[in-house]
């Protein structure tokens, strides 16, 4: 019994110690950066042994690696936001250098070359750091917090920003997910995108499309990827979208907003007929707030937002719709002969008598508005009601619990309730109608463990949970 513990306790630790080897020697990014490089001194030799010092004020983090033999660091796990990099060593002065961006899975190389000098003195660099990455051989764009908040967006969904991207378009008609947030990414399959939201799968389980979809004024930074990258994008042979949420910081931040549309300031829309004796009702009212700060400074910060939409909206149809005189059986202007079913014979005039018709089928006339347009096809119009109405709350913690130690929590909440029109066979088919819902859900934790200057681990969770449901 001892032997068989003492055997299943050391597979524990043989698996934990390669886990934490493999976080020691494995650069896996996802919703993360980095900033790394070599130090020289003046004469353009590699400085081991110095002291690199990478800090955030915004939210009181704190990294410290020291570079190696060959002069070169690595400070890994970095959360999006600008940064100050330090370099200090006895016998040169220290060299500061201030307003370092880093973005998502963006690789920062930051070489650095310290002047003979006394610790006490201070170089000051204030170049900006390259904005061509070296580091790796991915082709993508990030999509910043300036061009999320300036960019107009027609129902302000986040992923539309995505076709400001080389190399993304509109998924193709008819696809599954047309109508669902696709896109087409280098050429793939629309359904073979992978997205990610603070660093946690984000895909629907069946559908493949954005399963906890989040408030515009939430998103931090998002980065589309369309080729060459790493393996540890490997589960999806297309695009990679990652995005991360906002965090909260030192300082108190928050906004307000209201948005709306309203057809008595709209043009009739092309495809309408003419002339319309109104134009389809469209209202749209999107409002919301977001709010983030500090619990306790340095230590523990929030972030928390909520968007909702109210939408009355009433889209122009054709449908194919019986003439009055069908009802009587008169059938003349059908191309098609009508025959008795009894003797197989056409009825005379293609017209039924009177006392053949079902007086059950009569009954459904009322229900069947008159055509407003001449021929047998497409010959109505009418106006059907499509409502989107839906809340969106979010929150995100981030605790530093130890210098050492930083975790982070977010969870994300959709409720969209609307009615949806579904065309059925060809364009001659009258669409029927759905009361829809599509609920979504999106939990993600992690933590980041620095075990050494040049040593971290970082370990992270989630779940989640999309759901839609039709009822005719």
């Amino acid at each position: 019994m001892r032997a068989s513990i003492r055997t299943a306790l050391f597979h524990v630790l043989t698996i934990f110690g390669v886990l934490v080897f493999a976080a020691s020697t494995c650069w896996s990014q996802l919703s993360s950066g980095s900033v790394l490089g070599s130090v020289f001194d003046s004469s353009s030799a590699v400085i081991p042994g110095v002291t690199i010092k990478v800090t955030n004020p915004d939210v009181g983090l704190t990294r410290e690696t020291i570079s190696n033999e060959s002069g070169s660091y690595r400070v890994d796990q970095l959360p999006i936001g600008t940064y100050t990099v330090e370099a200090e060593l006895t016998g040169f002065k220290r060299e500061v250098h201030a307003n370092i961006k880093v973005d998502i899975d963006q690789r920062i190389r930051l070489d650095i070359r310290l002047q003979p000098g006394q610790v006490d003195e201070v170089v000051e660099v204030t170049a900006a750091a390259p904005v061509i990455q070296t580091e790796d051989s991915s082709i993508g764009q990030v999509i910043d917090e300036r061009k999320i908040k300036t960019l107009p967006l027609n129902g302000r969904e986040f992923w539309q920003l995505a076709f400001i991207v080389p190399g993304a378009f509109a998924a193709r008609p008819g696809s599954t997910l047309t109508g669902r947030g696709g896109f087409a990414i280098a050429g793939q399959n629309d359904a073979t995108n992978q997205f990610l939201l603070d660093g946690v799968n984000n895909n629907g389980t069946s559908t493949l499309e954005i399963a906890a979809r989040i408030n515009v004024d939430t998103v931090g930074e998002f980065k589309v990827q369309t080729g060459t990258y790493g393996a540890q994008y490997g589960r999806y042979a297309g695009g990679q979208v990652d995005v991360v949420t906002k965090s909260g910081t030192n300082s108190v931040h928050g906004n307000a907003f209201g948005f709306f549309r309203n057809d008595n300031l709209d043009a009739r829309n092309f495809f309408d007929p003419y002339p319309l004796a109104h134009l389809p009702e469209f209202k749209r009212l999107q409002c919301g707030a977001t709010i983030r700060g500090p619990i306790i400074k340095d230590k523990l910060f929030y972030f928390a937002g909520y968007q909702g939409q109210r939408q009355s909206r009433f889209i122009t149809s054709a449908p194919t719709v019986p003439l009055p005189e069908f009802f009587t059986g008169n059938l003349s202007k059908m191309p098609q002969v009508a025959r008795d079913p009894l003797t197989g014979q056409p009825f005379p005039g293609n017209i039924i008598p009177s006392d053949r018709l079902n007086p059950i089928a009569l009954r459904f006339q009322q229900f069947w508005p008159a055509p407003t347009r001449p021929g047998l096809t497409q010959n109505a119009s009418v106006l059907l009601p499509t409502p989107d109405n839906y809340n969106q709350p979010n929150g995100k913690i981030d605790w530093a619990v130890s210098p050492n130690h930083r975790f982070y929590g977010s969870y994300n909440f959709y409720d969209n309730k609307l009615f949806e029109w579904i065309i059925a066979g060809s364009p001659e088919v009258p669409g029927f109608m759905t009361d829809s819902r599509i609920r979504s859900q999106g939990l993600s934790f992690g933590e980041v463990w620095t075990i050494s200057p040049t040593t971290v681990n970082e370990f992270r969770a989630g779940m989640g949970r999309l759901r839609r449901v039709r009822q005719p």
